[in-house]
């Protein structure tokens, strides 16, 4: 369990996901704070400037006594009446005559002068009002918020100024306990998000890791690994598509090995004959008087090497698309008569009949030379498998945009096991089909080429009876270009 957490905290999709949560989580605690400072200290100043402004208006009520003279009695009250309002808003009272004198203060300690310059008094008393923060000209030690209104004697003349100042000190603190919440709310948060981060990416990064390391296996050769997998989210989808690869290459590496396995059998037969009867004339074995009978047995053997070369050419050609086949428009009746014509002679050694049944101008859609070669291999395969002194049908008709193409003799006929397996690369029957010369080869390729026409091949079959090879291709002219071979 211990291992798996490192491991999940050392795995760069944790750290970059991490980093980047982290990086949002900080910007917008940023703007908060900075929105929620602003917001508390305007509206701190606001509220601390009315209230500033109010005790300003009550103190101007009663300053005019100041320019009077007024008895200690009367002046000892007026001092206690102003101590109270400065200090009911936390601020320092200071009264100041036309001239910028200093007539009144409740605070010596903050004032370096006894007066302030006359454009204060003058834009208080043109304004009614003043708001400002600063040292009223160097009046202050310090910047103080302040705030001025004019006050007037009986005979309401303009007498001077009453100015309240209030410390900002305590904004100050208001921002360092706006950062300290800030900071303490970001590490909170930052620390549930590597908690969260960790559940939710636990979920992602053990199938990746493992679909990382199954794939480095397929890197290897081994398609035999398989995901497990649960749910309907993009990681389950993918696991399964790797899983259908993985079958996919697993059969593609069977076929493969396959093929080299049965090219290679298939080839040992004839090259071993080669080799023996040609080392046998080398050595002397064989008498020269039997040169010619050994050397037909040679070249017999080669030639089938060739056929077997040129089979193997052709389904490369057909299950690999490496030559662009081109297709047109053709007549079948005339293509088959140049099959039945080519096979006479075979067909007559056994005294078979042949029986097309064709309209002489029925025109199929597809590659001709391909598909005489499908026609042609089972003609043949039907007088080698046929009785003597029977018939071959050939029936050729179409329907619902496809041709239909039927071959049917009477003969040793296919076992009913054997059937789903002819179609097969290198699949050979002899006891059904009795002993056969072919490479199995010849089947699988006339199903290559029919089902690159789009269409189908099947067979029925009853032993020592009849067997009948029906397929069929597609005549759609506009799936004509989707049917090309292409490189």
């Amino acid at each position: 369990m211990k291992d798996r957490f490192f491991s999940m905290m050392n795995s760069k999709l944790f750290i970059k996901l991490y980093i980047r949560i982290s990086l949002v989580i900080f910007a917008a605690f940023a703007v908060m704070s900075v929105t929620l400072f602003a917001f508390v200290y305007n509206y701190s100043i606001t509220s601390m400037q009315k209230q500033l402004s109010d005790s300003a208006n009550r103190i101007a009520s009663f300053s005019y006594i100041l320019s009077e003279n007024p008895p200690p009695q009367i002046l000892r009250t007026m001092q206690n009446s102003i101590d109270f309002y400065a200090e009911s808003v936390k601020a320092d009272a200071n009264i100041f005559d036309n001239d910028g004198n200093l007539l009144f203060t409740t605070s010596e300690r903050i004032i370096t002068n006894h007066k302030i310059s006359p454009e204060i008094v003058g834009e208080i008393t043109s304004g009614g009002s003043y708001a400002k923060r600063g040292t009223l000209g160097g009046f202050l030690t310090e910047d103080f918020a302040n705030v001025g209104v004019p006050f007037n004697n009986s005979n309401m003349q303009i007498e001077g100024v009453v100015i309240l100042s209030s410390s900002i000190r305590p904004f100050a603190g208001l921002f360092a306990d706006i950062m300290g919440m800030f900071f303490i709310s970001l590490v909170v948060s930052l620390l549930m998000a590597y908690i969260l981060l960790y559940f939710i990416t636990k979920r992602f990064i053990s199938p990746l890791n493992n679909i990382n390391k199954t794939v480095k296996e397929f890197s290897q050769g081994n398609f035999t690994s398989r995901l497990s997998f649960t749910g309907d989210d993009e990681v389950s989808e993918l696991s399964n598509s790797i899983n259908q690869l993985a079958y996919s290459l697993e059969n593609l590496e069977k076929l493969r090995y396959d093929f080299i396995s049965d090219v290679s059998h298939e080839l040992k037969t004839p090259l071993t004959s080669i080799i023996g009867f040609v080392d046998a004339i080398l050595d002397g074995v064989i008498e020269k008087k039997d040169y010619d009978h050994y050397l037909n047995i040679i070249s017999s053997e080669m030639k089938r090497l060739s056929r077997l070369v040129a089979s193997l050419l052709d389904i490369t050609k057909y299950t690999n698309n490496i030559k662009d086949i081109e297709f047109t428009d053709f007549n079948i009746y005339n293509m088959s008569c140049n099959v039945l014509n080519n096979l006479t002679f075979k067909a007559s050694e056994k005294n078979i009949e042949f029986n097309l049944e064709c309209g002489e101008n029925l025109i199929a859609l597809g590659n001709e030379d391909s598909i005489y070669r499908v026609v042609y291999n089972l003609v043949e395969n039907a007088i080698k498998f046929s009785f003597d002194n029977t018939q071959i049908s050939i029936n050729i008709a179409q329907k619902d945009n496809k041709t239909y193409v039927g071959i049917k003799n009477s003969g040793v006929g296919i076992d009913q096991n054997d059937i789903p397996f002819i179609f097969n690369r290198f699949y050979k029957s002899d006891k059904s089909r009795g002993q056969s010369k072919g490479y199995g080869l010849g089947l699988y390729l006339c199903k290559e080429i029919v089902v690159s026409h789009g269409g189908d091949i099947w067979v029925k079959s009853v032993p020592n009876d009849t067997t009948e090879f029906v397929f069929y291709i597609n005549n759609k002219k506009e799936k004509e270009q989707n049917r090309l071979f292409k490189k």
